[in-house]
């Protein structure tokens, strides 16, 4: 069964949509900015949305926009499954009530009655979302599935990485061997899957196939070998009936921290894929946690339908073990196939494929 991705959106400190975020990374924008205060005598790269933002109303932005192109009627059938990913999903703010009674709080001020999925898997979570939307149309329970991915970074968030000594001072540098860490980023990002190509017209793209792999190394280190990423891929490959040589272009998961970049690099390497083109979209946006896996899909998938991939932000030397193909430049290319890898802590990692329909 054909299975169709469409109606990518994105809000992002850089603007509101999938085309206004590509348009202006391909001029070099980032959505990031130095800010101080949070952690006394420190100053951080955060890519923040305006002050008032919180996860119910970036929740209900998502939302809106879904409602106005798909209809209430779409969205409520029992044929269509709603999938939020999301990491922290705000629960500081919460008080005492549960992520899941909050999202219902929001679906139900919009009419939104529909049964809702909660995935919260560190950083794959939004990878996942979609791998799981697509498995519930392949399996024949649902015609369609919208996946939403949003996380709001708050005091709790960076104070937590901080004491992992995985936030960098500066810009973040995926890859690059003077990378010095992760920068954070408030994002919220959605795409909608279906067997119907007609909803998203000439726009959809397919998702060939999906999985994930646990290399169970370390709650918050992977594997040193990139097992559990190599895992991924290689159940991904075999299920999109690909090979890697077939693949144009990798969006890697890049938080340029020193063990993520170093198990990509060999991951990917012992999949022969070194010389496939590589960026890491963290550069322009921090690492967006739950909506990260969303949002690189939707600006991958616009890089294939513009033929353009997009420049790895502040790269400029090799950081790893395994020489990697990672763009210097914005490169026209013809795309037709799409890796994109994601890992998180716990040892997890999900990858996807998508391609051109035709």
């Amino acid at each position: 069964m054909l299975v169709y991705l469409s109606h990518e959106h994105i809000i992002s400190p850089l603007g509101v949509g999938n085309e206004v975020n590509f348009e202006l990374i391909k001029s070099n924008h980032t959505a990031l900015k130095m800010v101080s205060g949070i952690i006394p005598e420190k100053t951080f790269p955060i890519g923040k949305l305006p002050t008032n933002a919180d996860f119910n109303i970036l929740l209900t932005d998502l939302m809106h926009f879904y409602i106005d192109n798909l209809g209430l009627s779409l969205l409520n059938n029992p044929k269509t499954k709603i999938i939020i990913s999301t990491t922290k999903g705000g629960i500081e703010d919460f008080d005492q009530s549960s992520i899941l009674q909050n999202v219902n709080t929001v679906f139900t001020s919009l009419q939104v009655s529909n049964e809702i999925c909660l995935i919260s898997n560190a950083c794959v979570s939004g990878v996942m979302g979609i791998n799981l939307g697509s498995n519930l149309i392949r399996s024949g329970l649902y015609d369609n599935a919208l996946v939403i991915g949003l996380d709001i970074i708050t005091d709790f968030i960076l104070k937590g990485f901080n004491c992992l000594f995985a936030l960098s001072d500066s810009f973040c540098k995926p890859f690059d061997k003077n990378r010095k860490g992760i920068n954070l980023g408030d994002c919220g990002a959605g795409i909608f899957i279906s067997k119907e190509k007609q909803i998203g017209g000439d726009s959809s793209v397919l998702h060939l196939g999906g999985s994930s792999a646990n290399d169970a190394n370390h709650i918050s280190g992977p594997s040193r070998t990139g097992e559990g990423l190599f895992q991924s891929i290689q159940k991904t490959l075999h299920q999109s009936k690909i090979s890697s040589q077939n693949i144009d272009f990798v969006s890697a998961h890049g938080t340029a921290t020193l063990y993520n970049d170093e198990m990509e690099s060999i991951a990917l390497a012992r999949h022969k894929m070194n010389s496939i083109p590589l960026n890491s979209f963290k550069s322009f946006f921090g690492h967006t946690l739950g909506a990260a896996g969303i949002l690189e899909t939707n600006l991958s998938i616009q890089s294939m339908k513009n033929n353009e991939l997009i420049t790895s932000l502040n790269y400029e030397e090799q950081g790893t073990s395994e020489k990697l193909n990672v763009l210097t430049e914005n490169l026209n290319k013809s795309v037709n196939a799409i890796l994109k890898t994601s890992s998180g802590f716990g040892g997890i990692n999900s990858t996807l494929i998508v391609s051109k329909w035709n």
